[in-house]
């Protein structure tokens, strides 16, 4: 604990030593600025050194001397320039003044100039502010973008809610980005114009029509898609849940992806042969019809639900025991009946599918998908029940096994609680269905979303 004391200590006072420092160097350096007569750059060593030590006591006596002779004479060089009409130049000579002088008012140093200059100063600057803002709503006319920002920023600089500058502001940057965006958009140029509205709504999301045309391009660059099925009597439901499922998953692309309701459609299209969806006339009748960009075309194929089981093998376990003979401990295996119980439930169905961009009916995906859920049984029970913990029951008569082919016990014991009933056929209905909605999403993820 000393040791972190000491290291504590040793900080704290090379931190005051680097600062002392520093206050010195500037210190040193406003001596020399001032001998040669920089009395300007003197002033404002001696001010950088008091501040970085605000107890060297040289520094504040050398900043109220030279600091006051600086003073004076930013207040005439202020005096010249109001008196010159020279109203930016005062403004900036005033500024400089003021802030010096403030600064020093930290260090409880007063450093005087005529307040009559205040009044002079509120005159030069409304002047200067007049002037830039004019100037702004000249370049604006005349569409200088570039000019406008420039003459803004020069106005902020003193008063950033001057008039109504800060909308000024706003129309400077947002006006060329809305033009561009709708020269694009009437290119269809749309990826383009996204990108610039995106900007343009980072600045301004009230700006005109901007959020408006914003759905008009989101929509414009939305992927659109068309879901046919096989109409089967035997996989409609499975299908019709299916189509429900797609629907949700695309609400989770929304600005990307749109479903166009195939409603008028679906009994149109029987796709048994999946090289195109049927009657090509046909399916460029719906493509003109919908302007959709593809075909999801799919169909169920073999399902089948099966039950295995539960069937029951009569094994043997051996229970240790343990009996006491006078004062002898006697350990022996006695043989138990159990069963081993296995069974299983299946549901699948094949899944065959389709994407086909539907200007060119040509096939971009096709594949079969085996969708299945699967549950398997396979625990332990006894013949009849038992009074003592598993713990003293071994798959093996330990006293005639070898050692080497002891093994261990445990994961046997585990199956006498291992779940006894096959899970419903509708959660493997949901298992099957989750293999099939990933395949939809592989289409959307990597064909479809651009």
């Amino acid at each position: 604990m000393r040791g972190i004391h000491r290291y504590i200590l040793f900080s704290f006072f090379l931190l005051l030593l680097i600062s002392c420092t520093g206050s010195r160097k500037f210190f040193k350096a406003a001596e020399k600025l001032e001998k040669q007569g920089f009395i300007d750059q003197a002033a404002n060593y001696y001010l950088e050194s008091a501040q970085r030590n605000i107890d060297n006591i040289k520094a504040k006596l050398k900043l109220s001397e030279v600091g006051q002779k600086y003073v004076s004479n930013l207040s005439s060089q202020f005096f010249r320039e109001f008196n010159s009409q020279q109203f930016e130049k005062s403004v900036e000579i005033f500024n400089t003044l003021k802030k010096f002088t403030d600064d020093a008012a930290v260090l409880s140093l007063t450093l005087d100039y005529p307040k009559s200059y205040l009044d002079d100063y509120s005159v030069a600057l409304e002047f200067y502010l007049n002037k830039y803002y004019k100037q702004t709503l000249e370049n604006m006319e005349q569409e200088k973008w570039e000019l406008a920002l420039k003459t803004i920023s020069k106005v902020k600089m003193y008063n950033a809610h001057y008039k109504d500058v800060e909308n000024l502001e706003v129309t400077t940057k947002c006006e060329p980005l809305y033009r561009k965006v709708v020269s694009l958009m009437e290119a269809k140029n749309y990826v383009l114009a996204k990108q610039n509205l995106n900007s343009l709504l980072q600045i301004s999301e009230s700006y005109k029509d901007a959020k408006e045309l914003s759905e008009i391009v989101y929509n414009q660059l939305k992927t659109s898609f068309l879901v046919f099925h096989h109409e089967s009597k035997n996989e409609k439901m499975i299908a019709d849940n299916l189509v429900n499922e797609f629907i949700d998953i695309a609400r989770q692309y929304a600005h990307q992806v749109t479903m166009i309701n195939q409603a008028p459609f679906s009994n149109m299209v029987t796709p048994v042969e999946f090289s195109c969806i049927g009657d090509i006339d046909l399916t460029k009748a719906i493509y003109k019809a919908t302007g959709t960009d593809y075909f999801y075309v799919f169909e169920i194929l073999n399902k089948k639900e099966i039950t295995y089981g539960p069937t029951k093998t009569k094994l043997v376990a051996y229970e240790k025991t343990k009996t006491q003979k006078d004062t002898v401990i006697l350990i022996e295996y006695k043989p138990i009946d159990y069963f081993q119980v296995k069974g299983e439930r299946v549901y699948a169905y094949d899944f065959k599918y389709q994407l086909i961009d539907a200007s060119s009916n040509q096939i971009l995906v096709s594949k079969t998908e085996n969708c299945s859920g699967v549950d398997k049984l396979l625990y332990h029970e006894f013949a009849k029940p038992i009074f003592t913990t598993i713990d003293n029951f071994f798959p093996y008569n330990p006293k005639l096994t070898p050692i080497v082919n002891q093994i261990n016990p445990n994961p046997w014991r585990s199956e006498f609680r291992n779940v006894r009933e096959l899970k419903s056929i509708g959660l493997l209905k949901k298992d099957a269905d989750e293999k099939a909605l990933k395949s939809f999403k592989y289409s959307l993820n990597h064909v479809i979303i651009k």
